[in-house]
């Protein structure tokens, strides 16, 4: 009773309650009031009510489902008739997806229950501490990637900039001083290593009209190792300038320097990279295929080339022993058993010679005939044509 108690007043515990108290009030909220989705369904549907005209994957991200999940949601929507879905309009054979006049009339139905549910859910809850439920991303993000939680203190994580100004400067993660077991953990260490894999594969910047930035999570300072943020500005004369620039400049500017690049150079930069490797494996192929033709399983071959002749040599020996004793026997050196008997001992031998023959030259064969693996990948460079 005593290990229940104390399991319930763990905080992961405490939130995962909260959650499903949450989602099954609003289910039941729902079914009491007759409509005809689901809260999940929802707010796929107000999604698309704020933004029409969204892939899935961009849908999937906003309300933070995974694909499989969404494309379920997608199809009941679809099926009655509150979303539609057309190929996009680049040729590529890709869905883009838009609410429908009845999905937008289910929306202005739903949205006055959702608040009494919200409502519902927050009385008795101070009115100055509403605001304090509302938690911005990047505290969720703060907690989420703080090791303090499993039970390790981390120190040295910025330094003064003089001790006569109250200004400090990130340090670098490999001089950070981490401590573990300095208190009792509330998330264990397998959960916490499994949140961070999770967060930093999402890392993914996302534009304005929902595109995905190109190289968001692939960019890092040189100075302070924080990633690069995506970041746009419109001009005078209207042209969009997209650059992605220091995370930790753009947090504070004192953190570091100002280091910003254009994406168009880094693409410039990239498309020529490409080209060089493709150019650099394309003169590879033919060193390689020289270094095949002399040394493939060349040791190999030679071993069973001279077992091969010495095969030969032997089956040709026996064949004349066999040729000599017709002539004895016909000169009555030997009797005409003793010529029966050796012949068929000479013709089992020759048998035996000859399978072990066959299967020599099958084995030069196959060695022969052996693709080279290691050039599969170098084939499809080689093909490739600069972008």
């Amino acid at each position: 009773m005593r290990q229940e108690i104390l399991l319930k007043q763990k905080i992961g515990m405490r939130l995962s309650r909260a959650g499903a108290l949450a989602r099954l009030f609003a289910i039941q909220s729902f079914l009491k009031a007759g409509f005809e989705i689901t809260p999940e369904q929802f707010t796929v549907l107000m999604a698309l009510n704020e933004n029409n005209g969204m892939y899935l994957r961009q849908l999937a991200d906003i309300t933070f489902k995974d694909r499989p999940n969404m494309t379920r949601i997608v199809s009941i929507l679809e099926n009655g008739g509150y979303v539609t879905s057309e190929l996009a309009a680049d040729g590529r054979q890709v869905k883009k997806l838009y609410i429908t006049d009845k999905g937008r009339e289910t929306c202005t139905q739903i949205l006055p229950e959702i608040l009494n549910v919200w409502n519902t859910m927050i009385k008795g809850i101070p009115e100055d501490n509403i605001d304090d439920l509302s938690w911005k991303i990047s505290s969720v993000t703060n907690i989420l990637r703080n090791e303090v939680y499993v039970g390790t203190t981390v120190q040295n994580k910025s330094n003064k900039v003089s001790y006569k100004i109250n200004k400090h400067i990130g340090v670098s993660k490999d001089k950070w001083i981490k401590v573990e077991n300095t208190h009792e953990a509330i998330v264990s260490k397998e959960q916490f290593d499994w949140i961070q894999e999770k967060y930093y594969s999402k890392i993914i910047a996302v534009k304005n009209n929902y595109e995905y930035a190109l190289f968001s999570g692939f960019l890092e300072c040189s100075d302070c190792h924080r990633g690069f943020s995506f970041c746009t500005r419109k001009r005078k004369n209207g042209d969009i300038y997209n650059f992605y620039q220091c995370g930790n400049y753009r947090l504070n500017k004192t953190f570091c320097t100002p280091h910003t690049i254009c994406e168009r150079k880094i693409k410039d930069v990239v498309i020529k990279t490409i080209n060089k490797q493709i150019k650099l494996v394309q003169n590879m192929k033919y060193n390689l295929e020289e270094i095949n033709i002399n040394k493939k399983d060349s040791i190999k071959i030679e071993v069973l080339n001279n077992r091969k002749n010495e095969i030969e040599k032997d089956i040709a020996e026996k064949m004349k022993f066999k040729q000599a004793l017709y002539t004895d026997w016909k000169e009555e050196i030997i009797t005409f058993e003793d010529y029966k008997n050796y012949t068929r001992n000479y013709n089992s031998k020759i048998e035996e010679l000859r399978d072990t023959l066959n299967i020599i030259n099958n084995e030069i064969e196959e060695y022969e005939n052996i693709p080279d693996s290691n050039t599969k990948m170098i084939d499809l460079f080689s093909n490739a044509n600069p972008i």
